[in-house]
């Protein structure tokens, strides 16, 4: 079950993440050995040509656009119509799989986005945060299906970290922030003031000079003044080289870490459901605490809304014929052939190796008011035969053998009209998907209704009546009372 199935795939891509600060000679040796793959299968006829750009992702065109740094690069393959529909998982197996290196293999179909995985964890201590995001990697890694699970701790930088001595800092008066705002008037700047000149406004920005504050030792060199006297920056803070995030995220006012990723295969919701099973066992730290969203919840609402617009319609169905057959018998006979359609409908998607998607469902909404047409056409003839004096048994045969030309010819002119659009691929996948539903639909709902429609009736209006006749008349006679004779 997914939302929408993956297309025809026209191109991949491939982006290659080492260290940061890695030196451009060992990227060229991971991108080479990359090469050498690709040109195997250029030489069989799957790819036409593909382009490797070091330092920047396969989403940039030319370096320095992206990500800068030879800690990066990407390849754009372009593939021929000769390339097998699995030829996605031959070259994932082939690529390289190698300690510091993450290799990440994307493919760009012709079809709608494909369902992906987004988990935030969430919480007050961003260190918790942090161990609970890396177990969750490790775990969600681990489900067959899932592919390119990154998260945005990886988006991380070089950082200097000054560490205030709260009480050398008192000797001359300063706090850690006061000393702060003097290292951001030296690195940044702060405005002074604001001039005129011949018409024009000019900020003055102070701030040391660039090539002064460039190295380690210049910083632990700067001066900061106090109430109390002037120290260097090296003698009031301890200066460590750290780590850090490039980006802050968020999410209802706690630090967050979002957990990405791509779900392979043709049940893309068995595979989601794995995952809710590792969420729900994954022990959290104290106030970490989990939110899916992504595919998950996409298919379970899109999913819901189609459940709720049949089950309207299979309400509005059936009151539209009672008010215009005037009974509460004959429609239910008429709803209760439609369960039929979903027999074939769902044979039909098995044969085409077709995935239950949104457009499948929709094909299904759409068979609500197709299908019950043949009924009406049955049911409404019998009920103009039992007017005119016929028993229930003879005018279901009558009305059988009369309506049973219109009713093939309905069902197939619809069935024919569909089939171009079933097999097409210039289609697209939603109509073919909707298509093949519909079609598989009206066969058995065609063959079924003209044996399930007329047994149904003879039931209701015989079968079960006259028991229940006979069944009054035994316990009318059982409870009537005796009259001795004597």
């Amino acid at each position: 079950i997914t939302l929408f199935s993956s297309g025809e795939a026209l191109s991949m891509r491939i982006d290659v993440t080492m260290a940061e600060n890695t030196g451009p000679a060992a990227m060229h040796r991971e991108v080479r050995e990359i090469e050498v793959i690709l040109d195997r299968y250029v030489d069989a006829g799957y790819v036409t040509s593909y382009q490797a750009t070091l330092g920047s992702t396969s989403q940039d065109f030319g370096p320095a656009l992206g990500e800068s740094g030879f800690d990066v690069a990407g390849f754009f393959i372009a593939l021929s119509g000769d390339a097998p529909s699995d030829f996605q998982q031959i070259l994932r197996e082939d690529l390289p799989q190698k300690d510091g290196v993450e290799i990440q293999l994307f493919v760009d179909s012709a079809g709608p986005p494909q369902p992906g995985i987004e988990i935030a964890v969430t919480g007050n201590n961003f260190n918790f945060v942090q161990a609970a995001a890396r177990n969750l990697v490790e775990r969600v890694k681990a489900v067959d299906g899932v592919v390119n699970i990154k998260t945005n701790l990886s988006d991380s930088s070089e950082e200097l970290t000054f560490e205030v001595d709260a009480r050398e800092a008192r000797r001359y008066g300063l706090n850690a922030s006061a000393i702060a705002g003097q290292v951001r008037t030296w690195v940044h700047g702060a405005d002074a003031a604001n001039v005129s000149l011949m018409g024009d406004s000019y900020d003055v920005v102070v701030r040391g000079q660039e090539d002064r504050i460039d190295e380690l030792s210049e910083l632990q060199n700067l001066s900061i003044a106090g109430p109390l006297g002037v120290a260097p920056l090296g003698a009031l803070s301890e200066v460590k080289t750290t780590v850090g995030p490039s980006v802050v995220t968020h999410y209802d006012g706690d630090r967050s870490v979002t957990l990405t990723g791509e779900i392979l295969g043709r049940d893309p919701q068995a595979i989601s459901a794995r995952i809710d099973r590792i969420i729900a066992d994954t022990a959290l730290p104290p106030g970490v605490a989990l939110q899916q969203g992504g595919f998950a919840s996409d298919i379970e609402e899109q999913f819901n809304n189609v459940y709720l617009a049949m089950m309207i319609g299979l309400a509005l169905v059936y009151l539209v014929m009672v008010a215009t057959l005037g009974s509460l018998r004959d429609p239910f006979i008429v709803v209760l052939s439609m369960p039929l359609a979903v027999v074939g409908a769902l044979i039909a998607l098995t044969i085409t190796g077709r995935a239950l998607s949104l457009p499948s469902l929709m094909g299904f909404l759409f068979l609500i008011g197709i299908v019950v047409t043949n009924a009406i056409v049955l049911i409404t003839f019998v009920g103009q035969l039992r007017s005119q004096g016929l028993a229930a048994l003879d005018a279901m045969i009558l009305s059988g053998r009369t309506r049973l030309r219109p009713i093939l010819m309905t069902a197939f002119t619809t069935i024919l009209a569909l089939i171009p659009l079933a097999l097409s691929d210039t289609s697209g996948l939603v109509g073919a998907e909707l298509a093949t539903v519909v079609i598989g639909g009206l066969i058995s709902s065609t063959f079924l209704t003209l044996v399930a429609v007329p047994v149904t009736y003879i039931m209701l209006h015989v079968s079960i009546p006259s028991f229940f006749a006979r069944l009054f008349r035994r316990v009318s006679r059982a409870t009537a009372p005796r009259i001795d004779a004597t």
